[in-house]
């Protein structure tokens, strides 16, 4: 399929596709290998992110989030590439401020016809999540 230029306008929404990806099965290598990288990526923020933090002031987690990837690449049962995605999302995090993790299962899918894992959105922008929280609050 030829792209299409379109004229850019303020009031528009323009949608992107990519590719369509499937959900992972439950009780496959990779619904494993998910649930060992979000549970190994709660663990190490909990150590390094004291309870009061991280409920009441989330944008101090910024800072441990590329500390957080590059250690979940140290796993030597993790496969190289997905070690290597891991320190490139450190590498990519450090550049921008007021990042937090957003690393969890549903973040995650897979090609149909390789099974390869797609990660999506595995960080966000610390000061959207906080005003996402007070405004919950306040309802």
């Amino acid at each position: 399929m030829e792209p299409r230029h379109i004229e850019w306008s303020p009031d528009t929404l323009y949608l992107l596709e990519i590719e369509k990806l499937v959900k992972i099965p439950s009780k496959t290598d990779n619904s494993r290998l998910v649930y060992k990288m979000c549970k190994a990526a709660s663990r190490i923020m909990a150590v390094k992110t004291p309870v009061f933090e991280r409920h009441a002031d989330k944008i101090q987690m910024a800072r441990i989030v590329p500390e957080t990837f590059y250690q979940m690449a140290e796993d030597k049962d993790l496969p190289a590439g997905i070690r290597e995605g891991l320190e490139q999302l450190g590498r990519f995090s450090l550049d921008y401020e007021g990042v937090g993790m957003d690393f969890h299962p549903s973040n995650f899918m897979q090609r149909e016809a390789t099974g390869e894992l797609v990660l999506s959105d595995p960080i966000m922008n610390i000061l959207t999540f906080n005003k996402a929280l007070e405004a919950s609050k306040r309802s």
